[in-house]
């Protein structure tokens, strides 16, 4: 027994003191590679950037010669700003005040008419029957999508035993022909 466990620490010492699988060369690695590609994608917006724009035809560090006078105080020269054309944005819509008498009576009208459309529906009862039968799914889309999660289900328990992939395959199969079917009527 005393042979074993000199055996056995002189093992775990061998395989402690051992050099690791993995080594990292410090001096193999270059720390620098990231960098260069930062520094040439700088390098090539400067470079863009100095070009003339396109709106103006001018550079942005092109200044006018009374800009550039030397002076003792703190006071840095205002930028000269160029006039660019101007764009007349064109509004999808008029407003309520720009209308004139004979559009704002015509809108009035409309608008007293969708209203009257809505209180009419609102006191029938209907409520928006069509956004009720939006919520409501189909019958061959609700057996599609409950055999589809009955072939989920059964697929898990596939490993335990081979009747559940059956069964599995089954469900899937009759989930598809009822989105099928759904897919027809729509």
């Amino acid at each position: 027994m005393k042979n074993f466990i000199t055996l056995l620490a002189s093992v775990l010492l061998l395989a402690a003191c051992s050099a690791p699988k993995y080594s990292y060369y410090f001096d193999h690695y270059d720390y620098n590679s990231g960098k260069k590609k930062a520094q040439a994608e700088k390098t090539e917006l400067a470079a863009n950037t100095l070009q003339a724009t396109p709106e103006t035809g001018e550079s942005p560090l092109i200044l006018e010669e009374e800009t550039v006078v030397a002076s003792a105080t703190n006071d840095a020269p205002a930028p000269v700003k160029s006039t660019a054309p101007v764009m007349e944005k064109v509004a999808a819509g008029k407003k309520y005040t720009d209308l004139t008498k004979a559009e704002k009576k015509e809108f009035r009208k409309a608008l007293k008419t969708e209203v009257k459309k809505y209180m009419k529906a609102k006191k029938s009862g209907d409520h928006g029957a069509s956004r009720a039968d939006t919520k409501a799914l189909d019958y061959n889309l609700k057996m599609a999508i409950i055999f589809g999660a009955v072939a989920l289900t059964l697929s898990f328990f596939g490993g335990v035993n081979s009747v559940f992939w059956v069964l599995s395959v089954v469900a899937l199969v009759i989930g598809v022909v009822f989105f099928v079917k759904w897919i027809a009527e729509q």
